[in-house]
């Protein structure tokens, strides 16, 4: 299970938790309000090489991401 990072668009909280591969959304313990996945850090590329910012779209990343988009 992959540590993702979640925002809320209501309160701004920024939290991580341990979720299934196919998690896109959490409920933010702040405010309880639907969070979707923040794609501020590093992809991390199967060659184990910190990849650029990762933008979520790994289908025009072109070096095997696995940020688990």
């Amino acid at each position: 299970m992959p540590l993702k990072e979640f925002k809320c668009p209501s309160c701004g909280n920024v939290f991580e938790k341990l979720v299934k591969r196919d998690v896109a959304s959490e409920r933010c313990p702040n405010c309880g309000e639907l969070s979707g996945m923040n794609y501020t850090g590093k992809c991390l590329i199967s060659l184990g090489k910190g990849g650029g910012g990762c933008s979520g779209d790994c289908s025009g990343c072109g070096e095997g991401c696995s940020c688990g988009h």
